[in-house]
């Protein structure tokens, strides 16, 4: 072996000699992972009642849909199922799919879809699978969903599978993927054409439940209405949901969801008497949810007070806000409503004894409003004059408005950023009122503690600057 060789040998060597003792000692250099986001969990329940009753609870949609199929998984009997698909159906039917594209060109882009598709075959699954008896009352209401789901489907080539398994379509027929708009209205007429038959069908079935007659009726009356928009037929869908709301045995929430469409269809037409009777008819229900009662009283009492019905407000306040099952928000809403109903009684006062009485008024009002910062501190606290402000601003009472802004503005300890919201709202309500230059230095005082209502006050300033645009 030459010198050469022998140098290039032992080179070699020492290089494999060092590196493996290096592998003994130094540790090997690692990319380390890329976080992943946390998975959310939600509860795990242990009972069909528990996932129900979460599923109901919950305002979260995320948690509502993973209580429901929880429910669903959870379900022993066939009732339990149908209540769980019925659930979970509806929840499908009135909440859109999120879905977040991000093109080559340009930010990211939100695409809303509806779940009737989904809806559809969690009922159809159901309904036609031959190893689950349903309650025969179940069993009907689950078609009746599946009706509905398919009245507000729009014809196109995913429906074509579900048309002509219920028949609308026959095996041979196609839908296009691209339909022109004679072909859709082709398709939509005859699908609302088996709808309707169905409708009929069902209602005239001989052991339909009270419960499925009247949400049959109601559905009616929907399918009406989208299919003649503003132009459709009021009258007739007044009387389907007036059968539903009056029907002998139905429940009081399924009552009270056609009374609730009446007082719609009443403020499309401007029918304040049928309007503010069907909202009170809720209010009396002994057995319609919270949240019925919330909407019912929400747009009664507003009503009564902008009319200044100042002992038929007070009375429905004083129900609204003993409610049982409130939230604070509306509690302290139906408080506010309270205090507005007595206060509206200024407008009325003699003028024998009218300081003893205006005293009285405002004290009443003022203990009315000072419960709904109960137990609050700080921004809490700031936050819910503000919110009472708003109240009293929408009912065009902005005395009384400006009143709960001050009183946020003086909470100590507050934050400048959560001050400066009431600020902007103080300002708000000179504007409404057309007083250009109170409003005009109530947005001067807006500071950049908060810098989203500053820009707001900034661009108000130069609102009001322009002719004609204070008061809008």
């Amino acid at each position: 072996m030459n010198l050469m060789t022998k140098f290039f040998v032992n080179v070699v060597l020492f290089a494999v000699f060092v590196g493996a003792a290096l592998s003994q000692t130094t540790p090997a250099t690692r990319v380390a992972p890329k976080p992943t986001a946390t998975p959310v969990r939600y509860p795990d329940y242990k009972t069909f009642k528990q996932a129900v009753a979460a599923a109901k609870a919950t305002v979260n949609s995320y948690e509502k849909e993973d209580a429901w199929r929880k429910a669903l998984a959870l379900a022993k009997t066939a009732d339990d199922k149908a209540d769980a698909v019925l659930g979970l159906g509806v929840f499908l039917e009135n909440n859109k799919k999120v879905v977040i594209s991000h093109p080559k060109y340009g930010g990211p882009k939100t695409t809303l879809f509806d779940r009737l598709y989904e809806a559809y075959e969690l009922y159809s699954g159901v309904y036609f699978d031959p190893n689950t008896t349903l309650p025969s009352a179940k069993r009907h209401e689950i078609w009746l969903r599946m009706l509905a789901v398919v009245s507000r489907s729009r014809p196109s080539s995913s429906w074509e599978g579900a048309y002509k398994k219920l028949k609308i379509l026959k095996d041979d027929e196609k839908i296009a993927s691209t339909l022109f708009q004679s072909q859709e209205e082709v398709l939509r007429k005859k699908k609302d054409a088996w709808v309707e038959s169905e409708f009929s069908k069902l209602l005239n079935a001989p052991n339909i439940s009270p419960d499925t007659k009247a949400k049959t009726n109601i559905a009616k009356a929907e399918l009406m209405r989208a299919k003649g928009g503003l132009f459709g037929d009021n009258r007739a869908q007044f009387e389907l949901l007036k059968m539903a709301a009056e029907l002998q045995g139905a429940s009081d929430e399924i009552k009270a969801d056609a009374l609730l469409l009446i007082s719609d269809l009443a403020l499309r037409v401007k029918d304040v008497n049928t309007y503010a009777g069907a909202n009170e008819r809720v209010t009396a229900l002994p057995r319609s949810t919270v949240e019925q009662k919330v909407k019912a009283y929400d747009a009664l009492v507003p009503l009564l007070i902008r009319n200044k019905k100042a002992d038929a407000a007070q009375k429905y306040a004083t129900s609204a806000a003993a409610v049982a099952g409130l939230n604070d928000d509306d509690r302290a809403k139906f408080r506010c409503y309270l205090a507005a109903s007595e206060l509206i009684k200024l407008d009325f006062l003699p003028y024998a004894g009218r300081k003893k009485a205006e005293a009285n008024i405002r004290r009443f009002a003022s203990e009315a409003t000072e419960k709904t910062v109960a137990g609050l501190k700080g921004d809490d606290k700031i936050e819910r004059y503000t919110a009472n402000g708003k109240v009293f601003s929408d009912l065009l009472m902005f005395d009384a408005a400006r009143e709960q802004y001050n009183k946020a503005l003086s909470v100590k300890p507050g934050s400048d950023r959560q001050k400066a919201v009431a600020g902007y709202e103080i300002g708000e309500t000179f504007r409404l009122e057309g007083k250009k230059e109170e409003a005009r230095a109530a947005y001067l005082l807006v500071t950049n503690a908060n810098p989203q209502y500053f820009g707001y006050s900034q661009q108000r300033i130069k609102e009001l600057d322009k002719p004609g645009k204070q008061g809008q």
